[in-house]
């Protein structure tokens, strides 16, 4: 009997699994010289591009302008759902953590991003309200 395929811990039907395969094609057409290193990279990269959406998704909702002490809550509950979703999806612990710190990198641009723009809708908030 054939045991059925798991990937990140999930089960993979026939069509994903096929979808899975071709991936990895893709994968090692995309490299001059594939490695099992290379392939958990691009891997690891899609799934490092999916936690990035997700954080984005989640501080987005925060609805500017917010107190800073807000902001920072939806950060923290934004950056953990990202880690989440990454440790539940990742391969390969000498990759993880290297992607772990380019997810860590990227969170601290876009947060400061969201500050500033928070500050400028606080700004252009206060201009209206008194002038």
């Amino acid at each position: 009997m054939i045991k059925p395929k798991v990937v990140q811990g999930r089960t993979l039907n026939g069509t994903e699994f096929v979808s899975f395969l071709g991936q990895i094609l893709e994968a090692l057409n995309k490299v001059e010289i594939p490695s099992m290193g290379s392939l958990v990279e691009v891997f690891n990269q899609a799934i490092v591009e999916r936690c990035l959406k997700l954080y984005n998704e989640r501080m987005g909702r925060a609805g500017l302008p917010v107190s800073m002490d807000k902001l920072q809550q939806f950060h923290e509950l934004a950056k953990d759902a990202a880690r989440c979703l990454f440790d539940k999806q990742h391969f390969g612990k000498h990759h993880a953590a290297q992607s772990i710190s380019k997810i860590d990198e990227e969170i601290k641009k876009v947060f400061r991003n969201f500050g500033q723009a928070n500050e400028y809708q606080s700004s252009k908030l206060c201009e209206a309200r008194f002038s």
